[in-house]
């Protein structure tokens, strides 16, 4: 297997941490504590929140992963990762394909109700 190099890292200080008071079971110290994280990572706008546990530590690690697994977090990764390799982002793929009509067929409905090929795309201008 193929060495691999850590090419970027997303730390606690990369995100905004609060924490909350949860109730539920606890006895004595019930609403005494912050006990519920969220984590949102600034960059994505992704977060987490956790509050199952009674530790603040272990609701912070489920608040991370949580956040990590986002859909919003992993995109953020995709283009992070793209920009960071020098490659396309899915946004500029997408205007790089829209721009080469070539992988494009244009159609619209004739007056007769019939979809006929149209040779230019609407809205892109040459």
């Amino acid at each position: 297997m193929p060495e691999r190099e850590l090419m970027f890292s997303v730390t606690l200080d990369d995100c905004k941490v609060e924490t909350f008071m949860v109730g539920g079971a606890g006895g004595q110290h019930r609403d005494r504590t912050y006990a519920g994280v969220k984590i949102t990572h600034l960059a994505s706008g992704a977060s987490g929140r956790a509050v199952d546990d009674r530790s603040q530590l272990r609701n912070k690690k489920a608040a991370w992963k949580k956040m990590a697994e986002s859909p919003k977090f992993q995109y953020w990764l995709a283009l992070e990762r793209a920009r960071r390799e020098g490659r396309q982002t899915p946004e500029e793929y997408a205007a790089a394909e829209i721009a080469n009509s070539s992988h494009l067929r244009v159609e619209v409905r004739g007056d007769d109700g019939k979809w006929v090929e149209t040779d230019s795309t609407p809205g892109i201008s040459a």
